[in-house]
């Protein structure tokens, strides 16, 4: 329409032959001279300008009518690596330069909203809709909204009705289970029964009475929060049930923004299906909350949260990890401490989901009397609190104080987020990140702690995660840590160095002066106040031990393992393929007791009562007996020193790559299954 009206304008118009301009010297009335008529020119030239307006105006409707429903904002982030840097000394934070890959029209954020009494879903189907003053009109629009959540599944044909409700173990049909077998390493969960599970299944309101009787004291003017959740090659199903508990367990006042970072994903097209998914939700107000992000290269945890934070508009930042499920209330406890202290960093109680049935394992509200800590081999713990400790509290309500957090889920104040330094950015992939801020809150005058009445189930693998690092998982792991204990560590560093190789202690870890900067402008305390004043008596010590690391058969390629799976308190030990990814699980201590310790404060025992002859893991109870062993390292022998009798690996299970078959038996030095050895001894080797 545009190009046919400058051609017909350009037909008309005709300069006069005994002029240069196109209108009279004189300059009263100027005219253009036409073929047929003359017209005043400045009538012509706002003529143009109305029409084009016009047509630029008609243009931009059609294009919001097409463009409605099928908004998405999608950023690439570029050069991400340094977004910290924005960060100024006085803590304002300017986002990073981002290209659009792809960028619909997102309609208004600023919605009419009305809670529901019996979901948290609202509905709002339209910018400019208003609530009626009809009870059963608002019922009705609210009505519709919760179906319309709830109808929807990402594979339908696939979903059991009723599967795993309530969060009972969901238990798979026969035809299935060897499909589920054969994918469950891709990771290391079953993925098979989860697609088969509803995005919408409902969990039992768990937290007791007396958190459901606090609900009437949080402040009705509670701080709005953006949640930011990063995943890499998730489980399309596990992703979307996050995103779903969130809707359905969530005011949406509270909720700003869920901006979910793609963090280069390679398989599954899974922003194409998020994208489809989040269409679907167009009829809600939760449709236009949804942002993706996505990164064109691995960026990691660390600063994939960063990108993220750097779009957040909510008071407060909720991270979380990308295979969680909200119970009911879980938001409302964490921002009611943050707004009575905005120096308070807030976590969930985190509860177990079965990485195997997907049953849902709550914890009484009365037993939760765990925080966290750490290793000195900067591995996150949990350890019980103190009796003293626990004293303190007014109630089992009461939020506890807990010296480290794991780091997947947890709330904060997004100006403190910034005004603390935000996270470590020259960190790779993830690996100790959650303790460098830990040690940071509570080193520059903040609080970390557990709220008993916040309640978030998270899957928890079979294994550790089985996604790639790029240049390997123990390289990245030993740069992470090398950077935390130089800049927070202080003397005490040196009990982390003590348990690594000497190349692991000159790896490169990048330059520190921003970082360490960043202390001395917060003013923080030393870490011998942290040891002593926050996590006293938590921590191992023997800071020296005569042997650590993996114990390694000789005669095999496995090492001793301690067993994560829920409900077994971790007394359960065998063996498993040797990880050269530096697991946890396979991270043992020789301690100058004599104890075989794993995780702190457990060891291996053995007793005459059990009558098969398998090794435990019991708590360590420093007197002797059933957990002294004795190791020889010129004949690799570990001796139980009550029996006499030595470690041996028998009945490996060659299908299984695993045996919990830990023994043992008469010493003879000639069989290699008795022959074990340490990763690293202190006099070297």
């Amino acid at each position: 329409m545009f190009v046919r009206l400058l051609q017909r304008f350009n037909e008309l118009y005709e300069y006069p032959i005994h002029s240069a301009w196109p209108w009279n010297r004189r300059g009263r009335t100027r005219y253009i001279t036409f073929k047929k008529h003359r017209v005043k020119s400045k009538q012509t030239i706002l003529l143009v300008l109305f029409l084009t307006s016009l047509w630029w105006l008609s243009f931009n409707v059609l294009y919001l009518l097409h463009s409605r429903g099928s908004a998405l904002l999608i950023f690439e982030h570029e050069n991400t690596a340094h977004v910290n840097k924005r960060a100024d000394l006085l803590g304002r934070f300017t986002p990073p330069v981002l290209r659009h890959s792809r960028i619909g029209i997102p309609a208004p954020t600023n919605f009419p909203t009305k809670p529901s009494s019996l979901d948290p879903v609202y509905a709002n189907t339209q910018a400019s809709s208003k609530f009626s003053d009809n009870p059963n009109e608002q019922d009705a629009k609210l009505k519709d909204s919760e179906q319309s959540i709830l109808s929807l599944e990402v594979y339908p044909e696939l979903v059991i009705p009723s599967l795993g409700y309530n969060g009972e173990p969901a238990v798979l049909p026969q035809h299935l289970k060897s499909e589920s077998m054969k994918l469950f390493g891709e990771h290391s969960f079953n993925s098979v029964l989860s697609n088969r599970i509803s995005l919408n299944r409902h969990l039992k309101d768990n937290r007791g009475e007396k958190c459901r009787a606090k609900v009437s004291t949080y402040s009705p003017n509670l701080p709005d929060m953006s949640i930011i959740i990063c995943f890499h090659n998730e489980a399309l199903s596990t992703l979307l049930r996050t995103v779903h508990s969130i809707i359905r367990n969530t005011l949406p006042h509270l909720v700003t923004n869920i901006i979910l970072i793609d963090d280069a994903s390679t398989k599954g097209n899974l922003l194409f299906h998020i994208k489809r998914h989040k269409l679907r939700l167009r009829k809600t107000v939760w449709h236009n909350k949804i942002i993706l992000l996505q990164n064109k290269q691995r960026q990691g945890i660390v600063r994939s949260r960063l990108n993220g934070a750097s779009l957040a508009r909510g008071k407060v930042l909720t991270f979380l990890d990308s295979h969680c499920e909200m119970n009911k209330g879980w938001a409302e406890p964490l921002l009611h401490r943050i707004k009575e202290d905005r120096k308070n960093v807030v976590c969930p109680v985190i509860e177990i989901i079965d990485a195997n049935d997907f049953s849902y394992k709550a914890t009484p509200t009365k037993e939760i009397k765990q925080v966290g800590s750490f290793t000195w081999n900067l591995f996150f713990d949990w350890k019980a609190i103190s009796p003293e400790e626990d004293k303190k509290r007014l109630d089992e309500t009461y939020p506890l104080k807990s010296p480290t957090m794991a780091g997947g889920l947890f709330s904060m104040d997004r100006s403190y987020f910034f005004e603390l330094g935000t996270y470590d950015d020259q960190m790779d992939i993830w690996g100790g990140e959650n303790l460098e801020l830990s040690f940071r809150i509570w080193m520059c005058g903040g609080n970390l702690e557990i709220i008993p009445c916040s309640r978030v189930g998270h899957v928890f693998r079979s294994k550790d995660s089985p996604y790639s690092f790029p240049g390997g998982v123990q390289k990245t792991l030993n740069k992470n840590f090398n950077r935390l204990a130089e800049v927070w560590m202080d003397e005490y560093k040196e009990n982390y160095y003590k348990n690594k190789l000497e190349e692991e202690r000159y790896t490169d870890i990048g330059d520190l002066s921003s970082r360490k900067a960043l202390r001395h402008r917060l003013g923080c305390k030393s870490f011998d106040w942290f040891v002593k004043n926050i996590v006293p008596g938590m921590l191992g010590t023997d800071q020296n031990p005569p042997a650590s690391g993996q114990i390694r058969n000789l005669g095999s390629d496995f090492c001793i393992h301690a067993s994560r799976r829920p409900g077994v308190h971790h007394k359960a030990v065998g063996v498993a393929p040797c990880s050269s990814k530096g697991e946890r699980n396979q991270n043992f201590v020789w301690t100058k007791n004599d104890e075989m310790v794993y995780d702190d404060q457990k060891c291996l025992d053995f007793s005459f009562s059990n009558t098969k002859r398998h090794v435990e893991l019991w708590g360590c109870h420093g007197l002797g007996g059933n957990q002294i062993w004795k190791h020889h390292k010129e004949s690799g022998l570990i001796i139980h020193q009550v029996s006499s009798m030595c470690l041996a690996i028998t009945g490996q299970n060659s299908k299984s790559g695993r045996s919990d078959l830990l023994t043992v038996e008469k010493c003879n030095e000639k069989k290699n299954s008795q022959r074990w050895r340490f990763t690293r001894y202190a006099n070297g080797g």
